[in-house]
């Protein structure tokens, strides 16, 4: 089967990126990828390739490729072709942050201010935390109420 170059050269930089991203260090990506465990579970890049020319939507170039499970490995059965934008709703959702970051960062951005303002207008904190979508604990904390 004869393949553009073109698409040689997008299979080849897929691969070799998924790799790059899983095991080097030094890689900016490393962290969200090997850093949390994720493998690149191929032999090598061009065995990678050959896998990803058996796929649906290889030769359309404007897919990327995809892991299905975002927890899961580079690997047979984990990699399909998407739309970028499918792409970017499979993303791995961030932790919710704990109380305490929430706090710091409601302090950092000048939230307390509003919050102290709209409390010696006649709010409660309960109102204020509705508000604000935060618990009338974080709306105190912030204001430096302790209770």
């Amino acid at each position: 089967m004869s393949i553009s170059s073109d698409l040689q050269s997008k299979l080849r930089h897929a691969a070799w990126n998924a790799r790059r991203r899983c095991i080097n260090t030094l890689d900016a990506h490393y962290e969200e990828y090997g850093g949390r465990g994720i493998e690149f579970r191929f032999q090598d890049v061009p065995s990678c390739v050959a896998y990803l020319l058996t796929l649906p939507g290889h030769d359309d170039l404007r897919l990327w490729i995809d892991r299905i499970n975002n927890d899961g490995h580079y690997e047979v059965g984990n990699i399909r072709f998407n739309t970028r934008g499918d792409s970017q709703r499979n993303r791995r959702r961030s932790k919710p942050p704990n109380e305490e970051t929430l706090v710091q960062y409601l302090v950092r951005c000048g939230f307390h201010w509003c919050f102290t303002r709209m409390m010696r207008r006649g709010l409660l904190s309960a109102e204020v935390a509705k508000l604000y979508c935060v618990s009338r604990n974080t709306v105190n904390r912030a204001i430096g109420r302790h209770l």
